[in-house]
């Protein structure tokens, strides 16, 4: 089903780190909005910083965890098959050891990506200045359309790259057209 996502992202007065907000509007019944996937998120002093994906979800994930995503799905999907039919051939007591190893295998998995991958991109953005963030921001875009156009599939047009900071605002670092029909590029 089509939607647009919103997404708003700003500084309360006493905020120190930018809140996020967004949701997916599916359309309007009445005068009342057909919404759903509600996101908010925050950096705080504990988080070093986040990367939340939109658009393009799927590459954005396979950038942070190291893998990409649909690959992983695939090998997840090879185990449980294989799990499944080894229990076939084993008798009760076997199959829940069995099924706890295959879940140990998978939380390692999670754990190896969050440690190994996860953290350290947070930890080394965490130090980025603004035109770095926002190279770091079109730099994933891009990829996300490389890949879509390999494939075959649809692929996008072209990226917009903003930056917010609580001293400045918000800027536009590359704005491909404005609202008046003008080109434009920062």
């Amino acid at each position: 089903m089509p939607y647009t996502e919103i997404v708003i992202t700003s500084f309360g007065d006493d905020e120190i780190f930018p809140s996020i907000y967004s949701c997916k509007i599916y359309g309007k019944l009445g005068k009342y909005l057909l919404m759903n996937n509600e996101k908010k998120e925050e950096i705080a002093k504990s988080s070093e910083a986040l990367i939340i994906p939109f658009a393009h979800s799927k590459r954005t994930t396979s950038f942070m965890e190291g893998v990409d995503i649909e690959f992983e799905w695939e090998i997840q999907n090879q185990i449980e098959s294989l799990v499944d039919n080894i229990g076939k051939i084993l008798d009760e007591s076997y199959k829940e050891k069995l099924s706890r190893i295959k879940n140990e295998f998978f939380e390692y998995i999670k754990n190896y990506k969050k440690t190994n991958f996860m953290k350290p991109v947070t930890a080394a953005i965490s130090f980025y200045n603004e035109p770095e963030l926002a190279d770091l921001a079109e730099t994933i875009v891009k990829m996300a359309v490389l890949k879509k156009h390999v494939f075959n599939r649809s692929t996008g047009g072209p990226v917009d790259v903003a930056v917010m900071t609580k001293g400045n605002g918000f800027i536009w670092i590359k704005r491909k057209q404005c609202w008046n029909g003008e080109k434009h590029d920062e």
